[in-house]
């Protein structure tokens, strides 16, 4: 999981069914910190809006070397949130 608040995730290891699962080691749940890929001096990952819309963007740049930076697995699956992406549902 990458995130600018990677500590907002600690609570993972609390929570019932998740707790169950990375005790039994059917899960693991890794973090990792998008600050630490930020550029500058300041470890930047936000950037200018832009088409007139409010808010901030993130820079693809940290994030893809954060993502780069992960230990990849066979048997995991990744996920890429996106505003343009399909609306996950149960089955």
């Amino acid at each position: 999981m990458i995130s600018l608040y990677p500590n907002a995730f600690d609570n993972l290891n609390n929570m019932g069914v998740i707790t169950r699962a990375i005790k039994n080691q059917l899960i693991s749940i890794n973090v990792t910190d998008l600050r630490e890929y930020g550029e500058g001096s300041y470890k930047q990952v936000d950037d200018l809006p832009y088409g007139g819309g409010s808010g901030m963007l993130l820079k693809p740049e940290p994030i893809f070397n954060a993502f780069e930076s992960i230990q990849k697995f066979d048997n995991t699956i990744t996920l890429l949130m996106t505003p343009q992406g399909k609306v996950l549902k149960a089955k």
